[in-house]
């Protein structure tokens, strides 16, 4: 048994050093491989600088003639809303004058009445005596 064991065992190293073999051989192509495949990327020209910067430029005039009518309307909206607030606030005040002259009125009818009922000159009261 113990002369079978040594063979055994000299069979897988053999196998552990033929994988070791093959698994260095992969690793050396992938890298072999690799390193051929990498792009050398190259600085760009003057002409495609000068299109970036002129792209650049003109997306810049877009973007601030959109800020420009922008901000217009914001001063827009901000005077409508100045003038929202004061017709508002004239409302608010007119609403005010309204309700303190229906309470001057309110209160001058009652005098009035009181006055026909104590005068006894009301059409009621007189229409109320004929009866009796």
């Amino acid at each position: 048994m113990f002369v079978c064991g040594d063979i055994d065992n000299n069979i897988r190293k053999g196998e552990k050093m033929r994988f070791k073999k093959i698994h260095s051989a992969f690793i050396a192509a992938v890298l072999t491989c690799s390193l051929t495949v990498t792009p050398v990327f190259a600085e760009p020209t003057q002409s495609e600088l000068e299109d970036q910067k002129a792209n650049a430029q003109s997306e810049l005039a877009t973007l601030q003639s959109d800020l420009d009518v922008l901000a217009s309307k914001i001063s827009e909206l901000e005077n409508q809303l100045i003038q929202t607030g004061e017709e508002i606030a004239q409302a608010e005040k007119d609403l005010a004058a309204a309700e303190k002259k229906k309470e001057e009125q309110y209160d001058a009818m009652k005098l009035r009445i009181k006055y026909m009922y104590e005068s006894g000159s009301g059409t009621a009261t007189m229409d109320f005596r004929r009866y009796f």
